[in-house]
């Protein structure tokens, strides 16, 4: 949210209200042992 998420939505040009777009850009190689992938 805030400035991080302006510079994600303006650089991806990724609706800020499409969280699992946000998640799937921004955060597929996250740190821990989760992971975020998209369904085939």
């Amino acid at each position: 949210e805030g400035w991080l998420l302006d510079i994600t939505v303006r650089n991806w040009k990724i609706n800020p209200n499409d969280r699992m777009s946000l998640l799937l850009t921004c955060c597929k190689d996250c740190i821990g042992a989760v992971g975020i992938v998209e369904s085939k």
